[in-house]
């Protein structure tokens, strides 16, 4: 990861973003172990049935859903983006 970020000149994360230190942290692992993933998997299945119904190719459902996802990751350093679409086209894919 350190070799793309140098080659195309990525600015590291910010700081707080990894190490937030407010609020309690038990109610953070359960944010992120247990409410986070589901709520997410049930959006990415919501736009691969809107585009479904929009009669869209089946690639089209793949690339658009996981992208549309990986640019709600990304408001706080845009290349977590990129970073966490892959594991949602996969997650796509098995849906499909």
């Amino acid at each position: 990861m350190s070799v793309l970020v140098r080659a195309f000149h990525v600015a590291p994360p910010p700081i707080g973003l990894f190490a937030d230190s407010r609020g309690e942290p038990t109610a953070k692992v359960f944010d992120l172990l247990f409410l986070a993933p589901p709520v997410e998997s049930l959006i990415l299945l919501a736009l691969i049935e809107i585009l479904r119904r929009l009669r869209a190719p089946v690639g089209a459902q793949l690339a658009l859903a996981a992208l549309l996802i990986g640019l709600l990751h990304s408001p706080t350093w845009w290349p977590r983006g990129f970073i966490v679409a892959p594991s949602f086209a996969i997650e796509a894919c098995a849906y499909l």
